[in-house]
């Protein structure tokens, strides 16, 4: 009965906290008993590390037990010694030795094993330095440079290792005496840790609810002159997983991704890439985000082939909010916001909010978005999939195509149970169901191809049953059809080869790793002098990149001089992020009973806003693009979002707060911004919004605004310096404009009509530039 009460109280403390948890019983002068749980299926392995640790510390295992309980679907272990010699050593320090065992990789507990001398936290601090240190040193020689090789040279020279991990832990500058090391590869080895400690900015060995070992980093640590430096950098090491952070901007959001490789060499090769993959897909964020708030940002979690992602995804979360709530940077909390991305469950995006709440955060439901409450989630109303359409109807009609008219077909890289591929298959189907035809889909399980046509009706079974394309139904393809999984002969290949095999009016990559088509292979993309098509011109003249970063820049310059249309990421895919943004603010605002009380007409305006921004964003590019034809689209995107960050930092800048009254009309610019039932529920609640996160709003709402409407070009060659003033006289210009189309309405002109399609045309922008206010 003692035993079962103990494990009801640990186990609620384990429900409320998500933390493992530790409780001391003392038997007598020689015996205690320890028993320790936690959430998930690792007690054995947890065992056989308690077990061996204990014996180093010369503690004797009397008896030992392991149990599990069930309780409201979730899954409790439960593991008892009974001790003898555990009074020799302090209970608290052994608590957070023994909790510590649970969250440690494997690559620390070798290095424990090779240095019995050292504490568990000095293990941790070398195995972040090796896994630093690698990711640094194998951009110069993947070969030499490998993380066995690093691990050899830091166990030959332990003293100078040890003074790294000492200066580590105490937040002292790093020791540069190498003389003592004779390797050339060891040198690099130590060089690399010195440059990671003078870029150190604060680790988070001090919190205690900590699970896992993290760092922020300057961005110095990582040059690239060629590319734009990013505002931060965030790193983390835990059981089973590793990951980056990076953002371009203090205020900052986007999507974690948690990375499962199959097979060890798939995860060496991403190891060697994780760095870039997650700076790349946070610069192409930041020029997505160019339309609210928050800037830029990723996190890229490498999971070790045979652990948990769900594990990685909640320590990595973790670990986030103690290097930002629990170590303030410069005095203040950092907050950054995550939305879901490859991998990411429900049930994490779930816990990371609750997580957040229990860490304190200032704002824990907008910590993660596309909640399945109280938030919008992506999948099961196809956000991002409504912008990516709307993109790829303004651009069928470039081509001649009216959708709605005329038939049209596509190709699909990403299945039905796929967020952006799934709904972008229904939304074609239902919206288009006559002239619409799917030739082709390739996923993680395979390929399934018809050039008649995939059956729309089987295409939507496995989208609500949410089925990769091998789960097909092969009777329901025509006789020239085909079904085949990747575990078959060929299936592979022909699964990698979709996207340039097949002929299609528009290509969508809403699935699929980075880089897929790169500077190495965009020309087989190209048909070949054996196709009825021609040689030469792209496989599909069109297309729209529903997934991030599917195509290098190299690659999109080459096809789009061959005569593609290419719809860039950042443009295409846009809506996912601004909704999040959407939600965030929402949660600024409302509580969570207002969010579900007005949710449907919510997420109906939010939803019409985003196809609004993808359409006005779409005609822009298509307008520019006309203007100068030998500009490709993607270019274009890249320099339009440019511009309009850039405007919107020079007006964040000059601080304008829209609920002063000495920033006249800006109260209106930020009211605009809202979807109209926040105004209708919180209009009285506007104050609850963070000031820089109203004054970001302000200036993005008038960057969008005006490039829009004005063109790239009207802003772009303005110094920083001039920007802010052009564009707040811009705004009361506007003002100017509606007094005189009021005044031109009353008169009794017989041109008024063209009178005032001319000042709704020019009227605001011939008054700013020519200083007439």
């Amino acid at each position: 009965a003692r035993i079962a009460q103990s494990h009801y109280q640990l186990t609620n403390r384990v429900r409320e906290t998500g933390d493992v948890q530790v409780q001391w019983e003392n038997i007598n002068d020689e015996l205690d008993t320890v028993r320790l749980a936690m959430e998930g299926t690792e007690a054995k392995v947890y065992f056989q590390r308690v077990a061996r640790y204990l014996g180093t510390k010369g503690i004797d295992i009397e008896r030992a037990y392991v149990t599990s309980f069930n309780r409201d679907g979730r899954s409790f272990r439960y593991l008892g010694f009974t001790l003898k010699g555990a009074a020799e050593h302090p209970k608290d320090w052994l608590s957070e030795e023994l909790k510590r065992l649970y969250y440690l990789d494997k690559t620390a507990l070798d290095l424990w094993a090779e240095t019995n001398d050292w504490e568990l936290t000095h293990c941790e601090v070398a195995d972040l330095l090796l896994s630093l240190s690698h990711s640094l040193l194998c951009r110069r020689d993947p070969v030499r440079f490998t993380r066995p090789r690093l691990v050899r040279a830091a166990l030959r020279n332990s003293i100078q290792l040890t003074r790294m991990i000492t200066a580590f832990c105490s937040n002292r500058p790093a020791p540069t005496d190498f003389t003592a090391i004779d390797r050339d590869e060891d040198h690099h080895f130590f060089q690399a840790c010195a440059r990671i400690l003078d870029h150190l900015h604060c680790h988070n060995l001090s919190q205690p609810e900590r699970q896992a070992i993290g760092a922020r980093l300057s961005p110095e640590l990582f040059p690239n002159p060629e590319a734009e430096q990013p505002y931060a950098v965030f790193f983390c090491r835990g059981r089973g997983y590793e990951g980056f952070h990076v953002r371009f901007q203090d205020v900052a959001r986007g999507g974690m991704r948690l990375v499962c490789p199959r097979s060890q060499e798939a995860h060496t090769v991403e190891s060697e890439r994780l760095y870039e993959e997650a700076y790349s897909l946070a610069r192409a964020q930041h020029l997505k985000n160019k339309d609210i708030p928050e800037g830029g940002a990723k996190a890229a979690v490498l999971v070790t082939p045979g652990s948990d992602p769900t594990f990685a995804g909640k320590g990595f979360a973790n670990t986030l909010l103690d290097l930002t709530i629990g170590q303030p940077h410069e005095g203040q909390p950092e907050l950054i916001y995550l939305g879901p991305d490859e991998n990411v469950s429900n049930d994490l995006i779930v816990w990371i909010t609750q997580r957040a709440a229990l860490r304190g955060h200032p704002l824990p439901s907008a910590f993660m978005s596309s909640k399945p409450g109280a938030g919008i989630n992506h999948k099961e109303f196809g956000i991002t999939s409504e912008g990516v359409t709307v993109f790829l109807e303004e651009a069928l009609h470039q081509l001649g195509i009216d959708p709605a008219e005329q038939p049209f077909t596509v190709k699909i890289t990403g299945g039905p149970d796929g967020d952006v591929a799934g709904n972008e298959i229904r939304i074609l189907l239902t919206r288009y169901p006559e002239t619409a035809r799917i030739l082709g889909i390739a996923d993680g399980s395979g390929v399934v191809e018809d050039p008649r046509g995939l059956n729309p009706d089987e295409l939507l079974r496995l989208f609500k049953e949410a089925l990769p394309v091998a789960n097909f139904n092969p009777a329901k393809l025509s006789s020239r059809g085909k079904v085949v999984s990747v575990d078959q002969p060929g299936g592979v290949e022909l699964r990698n080869s979709l996207h340039n095999r097949l002929v299609t009016d528009a290509f969508i990559p809403a699935g699929g790793r980075p880089a897929t088509i790169n500077s190495e292979n965009w020309a087989e993309f190209l048909l070949t002098d054996d196709t009825e098509y021609g040689e030469g011109r792209p496989s599909s003249r069109l297309i729209v990149e529903g997934a991030n970063l599917f195509l290098t820049d190299v690659a999109r310059q080459n096809l789009s001089k061959h005569g593609a249309y290419i719809i860039k990421d950042s443009s295409a895919n846009k809506c996912g992020v601004i909704c999040s943004s959407f939600e965030v603010l929402a949660s600024m605002l409302l509580t969570e009973a207002e969010f579900l009380t007005h949710k449907a007409i919510f997420v109906e305006q939010v939803i019409e806003r985003l196809r609004t921004l993808a359409r006005v964003e779409a005609e822009l590019l298509f307008r520019e693009h006309k203007r100068r034809p030998d500009l490709s689209l993607p270019t274009l995107s890249v320099r339009l979002s440019k511009v309009m960050l850039r405007t919107a930092e020079a007006v964040a800048e000059a601080s304008v707060d829209p609920l002063s009254e000495e920033h006249g009309g800006t109260r209106d610019v930020f009211e605009s911004y809202l979807p109209p039932i926040l105004k209708e529920v919180a209009g009285d609640r506007f104050h609850q919004v963070p000031l820089d996160y109203r004054q970001r709003i302000v200036a993005c709402s008038l960057s969008s605004k005006i490039v829009y409407r004005e063109g790239i070009t009207y802003l772009e060659d303005l110094p920083n310096e001039a920007l802010c003033e052009l564009v707040l006289t811009y705004l009361r210009g506007e003002s100017v404009v509606r007094e005189l189309i009021e005044e031109v309405k009353g008169s009794a002109l017989s041109s008024s009509d063209k009178l005032i399609r001319l000042l709704e045309y020019g009227g605001a922008r011939t008054l700013a530039h020519n200083h007439w206010l």
